[in-house]
């Protein structure tokens, strides 16, 4: 497809975008009232980088909502796109840091936008859909100017100019972007132009797009992997033109969104006399698409074409190898390219290089059909850094300390754009030195310590290991004097579990804390007192108090002993003689009896708690003289004792009784009778011997 088909395709309609699902929050501000709006990132290709609000920059997932005030980077292999609410989309390339400043929609204007954003470095490929009302606007800003956008597919590149600035490249593709210098200049750039902010924010004459900046562009957004580069691969499959005179047709004419007068390209008029420059000072027309771009130059030409590098590595760079990517300002210019001190030999776009570390100088310059040689080639130098930085830790904790705070400080060994922290098993995240925490945990800690250099190279070795305790050990009191007690001299004895105990403190009734050991003595009068002791350690840490509670009573009187008191009923009588006792009558005039023992006087006895029954009986069976004795005890343990003698007697003997039986007692001879005794019985002894006369 020739440059003239590209442009007149991508010139002939508004492009059909799918619209991104979103939520809307109304904010107020100054003018119109604002809906919030927000925006869809698709990750395209490798790393993609987001940062929401204050935050860090996290790794992006596919299909993150963004909203004003994110920001989405890519690494030097990751590509993405934002769909914003309207349809519109931005794609990212390579190391492309874009910010979504604004996003907003008015309730009282439907269809209307608001997306402001800003670009630093990189690339982006923009194509917005059409404003619809004077209250809608799109501003795309760089470090050296600010694109305004009306129904636009549009480019903005960084560059590197012939003085090896870095300058801003604004190509559109269809539609118009109005583009704002720094000093104020503005100008309107159409389908198939392109303008350069230079590092200052000066802006360069509007100039035509070329066949290799058109192929460059779509080339490199293409999503398919394709060798192909056509319009169809970018723009996606289905987007077919639609049969109308220009993109501003079924919506307001961008002059009058812009507020400046837009001609199509190529079209000759005042201040723009034919050389695809724009003031924005000229009425567009009839809206038709710009012409084919000029042709070829006469060979009268004496004008040298301009070079710019648009893809070269970052400065410094830690990869070895890499390519540079570069452009001139006319069809069919070639190019001649010199690293360092080598002669310039011709070259094409991309163009592979491989160094060592070091610093490195490449240089291109284009030479057009007439061979006009840019005299000012562009020019970018960089360095190669590929080691690591290392980094030390210069300061932190002792080994062992008992403060729960720690700060440590570092510094690496060559200039970093960031340090990387981080304490026990956290992540690393950035940080400054010095680097402090607080209210730390007893035990062991690890810090650790990286840096990524400019270059981007990183390492995490710095560490930093040491112990807290800042916990005193623990005391128990193991004794101490009676509670209550007549004493006014109390000794205690009490220890520690832990080994690092470095002495001991005791205080009496809330005294101050003095230093002592376990086993002193200590003097205090009567009354209620508490004893307090603690240990300290070799860190000087101070443990809890433990504390014992004592009472010291005053001296009682002498004690006075029991009086025992035993009766009996009765004393004497006949054998077996039961004989009731009584000792409810012992007292304790100073207490009272706490426990009594009775020995009956025959090998028996019995005891128990407390007083003394009134009614205890026991039952002598032999005949003699006992003494039985009463014992009681007080509850000073003092005894008294009483007794009282039982005589039991022998009883008088009992005849024994004889019972003879027989059977039969009647028969004829010979009679044999059986003769019974057994009922014989003596009452209070027993039969020693018998004898039977059979009358006979």
């Amino acid at each position: 497809m020739s440059l003239r088909a590209k442009q007149a395709w991508l010139t002939s309609g508004v492009l059909a975008l799918a619209v991104a699902v979103t939520a809307t929050i109304l904010v107020l501000s100054a003018g119109p009232a604002k809906a919030r709006e927000f925006a869809t990132l698709r990750v395209l290709a490798g790393a993609v980088e987001l940062r929401q609000g204050q935050a860090g920059f996290e790794p992006a997932q596919d299909g993150m909502s963004l909203q004003q005030g994110d920001t989405v980077r890519t690494e030097s292999d990751g590509r993405a796109e934002i769909a914003y609410f309207d349809g519109s989309t931005t794609r990212l390339d390579y190391d492309t840091t874009f910010t979504l400043r604004e996003l907003a929609s008015i309730p009282a204007s439907p269809g209307s936008k608001i997306i402001r954003a800003s670009q630093d470095g990189g690339r982006t490929f923009n194509r917005i859909t059409e404003l619809t009302g004077s209250d809608s606007s799109v501003e795309l800003a760089t470090p050296n100017a600010v694109a305004s956008v009306v129904g636009t597919v549009y480019f903005t590149q960084r560059v590197i100019e012939d003085d090896g600035s870095i300058s801003y490249l604004i190509g559109v593709l269809e539609g118009a972007v109005r583009v704002t210098g720094e000093n104020g200049e503005v100008v309107v750039v159409r389908a198939g132009e392109f303008v350069v902010a230079d590092s200052d924010g000066n802006l360069g004459p509007v100039l035509p797009i070329t066949a290799e900046m058109f192929d460059e562009w779509l080339c490199e957004f293409n999503e398919a992997g394709t060798d192909e580069c056509g319009v169809e691969e970018v723009l996606g499959e289905g987007d077919e033109p639609e049969d109308d005179e220009g993109p501003d047709q079924d919506g307001e004419d961008p002059g009058d969104i812009l507020g400046v007068d837009i001609t199509p390209v190529g079209t000759p008029s005042e201040g723009n006399p034919g050389d695809g420059g724009n003031d924005g000072d000229t009425p567009n027309g009839d809206g038709d698409p710009p012409p084919p771009p000029p042709p070829p130059p006469p060979p009268g030409d004496t004008t040298a074409p301009n070079t710019f590098i648009t893809q070269f590595p970052p400065d410094p760079d830690n990869s070895s190898s890499g390519e540079f990517r570069f452009l001139a300002t006319e069809n069919g210019s070639t190019f001649e390219c010199a690293f360092g001190d080598e002669a310039f030999q011709a070259c094409a776009s991309p163009h592979a290089y491989s160094f060592d570390d070091g610093g490195h100088t490449f240089a291109v310059r284009a030479r057009d059909a007439a061979n006009n040689v840019d005299a000012t080639p562009a020019v970018y130098s960089w360095t190669i850094d590929t080691v690591e930085p290392q980094t030390s830790i210069l300061g932190g904790p002792d080994e062992l300390t008992n403060s729960r705070d720690a700060t440590f400080t570092f510094a690496a060994n060559e200039p970093v754009q960031e340090f990387r922290c981080k304490l026990d098993a956290g992540e690393f995240t950035p940080c400054e030195s010095p680097r402090s925490y607080q209210g730390l945990a007893d035990g062991s800690h690890t810090f650790m310590v990286g840096a990524t250099d400019l270059a981007g190279n990183e390492e995490n070795t710095a560490v930093w290991t040491w112990a807290i305790d800042a916990t005193g050990p623990a005391v128990t009191i193991d004794s101490g004097p009676d509670d209550p007690t007549t004493e006014t001299t109390a000794t205690f004895e009490f220890s520690s579990p832990d080994a690092d105990v470095d002495g001991f403190a005791c205080s009496i009734d809330s005294g101050p804390f003095s230093t002592c050991e376990s086993g002193d003595s200590f003097n205090v009068g009567l009354g209620s007192h508490v004893f307090a002791a603690r240990a300290s350690d070799t860190l000087g840490n101070v443990g809890a108090a433990d504390t014992y509670s004592w009472t010291v009573e005053e001296e009682p009187p002498p004690n006075q002993a029991p009086v025992a008191d035993l009766g009996a009923d009765p004393t004497s009588g006949d054998a077996p003689l039961t004989v009731s006792f009584d000792g409810s009558g012992s007292d304790d005039p100073d207490g009272v009896i706490s426990s009594w023992s009775l020995d009956f006087g025959d090998e028996d006895s019995t005891s128990d708690q407390g007083a003394p029954p009134s009614s205890l009986g026991h039952t002598y069976t032999e005949p003699g003289t006992y003494t039985a004795t009463l014992t009681v005890t007080d509850d000073d343990g003092d005894t008294d004792t009483d007794s009282v003698s039982i005589t039991v007697n022998e009883p008088p003997n009992q005849p024994p009784v004889a019972d003879l039986g027989a059977d039969p007692t009647s028969g004829d001879a010979p009679l044999t009778v059986s003769f019974d005794g057994s009922g014989s019985d003596d009452p209070d002894g027993v039969i020693s011997s018998w004898s039977l006369d059979f009358g006979d």
